[in-house]
Order: structure tokens, then C-alpha cells, then sequence
């Protein structure tokens, strides 16, 4: 008896990679926690947030590229590459503004 995977890829469909998609939304979860602190209500302490969303969603986004790349029956290699090359030079971005406000902020500046 087949498995109901084996079917699928039979019937030319192709299954969806769900941790591709869970990378995505943990990176925009990550960006929508950075966003907050940026305002003058939001507390600082949520870049902390941004920091436990974006990791693992950098791990899914790699895992998830791996798995499209191996399994061809599998779709969502570019929801994948979308985590990985918008949301890495955005990240990159958003810790060099916490940063240089933090360091402001400690040394007395007007940040």
C-alpha cells in the first residue's frame, strides 16, 4: 500500500514545505517587534523579541532551503530565499540602529 505522500508526488502535485513558511512569519514577527522600540512609546526591551524571533526564523529559512533543495517534490523554495535575502540585510540594519541609540543613549548623546 502506498503512503499518501507517494500519491500526491504521483499525481503531479507538489506538497507545500511548511518550515519555509515559518520562517517568513517568524521574520516578520521579528520585524514587527524591532519596529515598536523604534517609537517613543515602545520599550527597548523588545528588541529582545526581535532577537528570539529572528534566529530561529534564520534556521527555518536555511533548513527549509535545504529540504526544497533535496526533495523536489516540495514547494516553497522561494519563500525560503525571500527569508534569507530580505530579511538578513534588513536585520543587519535594524541591530546597527539599536546599536548606535544604545550607545548614544549610554554615553550621554542626544539619541
Amino acid at each position: 500500500m502506498e503512503s499518501f505522500e507517494t500519491q500526491e508526488s504521483v499525481a503531479g502535485q507538489k506538497e507545500f514545505d511548511k518550515v519555509s513558511a515559518a520562517a517568513l512569519v517568524l521574520v516578520l514577527l521579528a520585524f514587527c517587534s524591532a519596529l515598536l522600540p523604534m517609537t517613543d512609546s515602545g520599550p527597548p526591551s523588545l528588541f529582545v523579541a526581535f532577537l528570539i524571533f529572528y534566529f530561529p526564523g534564520g534556521v527555518c529559512g536555511i533548513w527549509g532551503l535545504i529540504r526544497t533543495k533535496k526533495n523536489p517534490h516540495l514547494r516553497g523554495r522561494s519563500l525560503a530565499m525571500t527569508t534569507l535575502l530580505i530579511g538578513n540585510p534588513i536585520s543587519l540594519w535594524i541591530i546597527g540602529i539599536f546599536f548606535y541609540f544604545s550607545l548614544g543613549t549610554l554615553n550621554g548623546g542626544c539619541c
